[in-house]
């Protein structure tokens, strides 16, 4: 068994793990089945949603701002029937 007693090893290890995790790419989860009248973005934004990303890492991944991503999800949580009812 290994026993790393260096503070500042394990906070370095911590925060390189911290920077890898913020640029990694979610899985993309399958909408096929959502609305078809979808333009491309809402429908990426949508796959980002589902799969319970955050609006920081969906603007990354679909270059947009963490603004237009929210707006856009606030604008297509009805029709897309998978926001909570508060949302609405």
């Amino acid at each position: 068994m290994l026993m790393i007693e260096s503070a500042p090893l394990i906070a370095g290890q911590i925060a390189r793990f911290e920077e890898e995790w913020a640029k990694a790419i979610p899985y993309n989860i399958d909408v096929s089945d959502a609305p078809t009248e979808l333009d491309p973005q809402d429908r990426k934004i949508l796959q980002q949603v589902v799969a319970g990303e955050t609006d920081k890492v969906i603007a990354r991944v679909c270059e947009a701002s963490p603004w237009t991503v929210g707006r856009r999800i606030a604008r297509g949580c009805a029709s897309w029937q998978v926001c909570p009812p508060e949302a609405n």
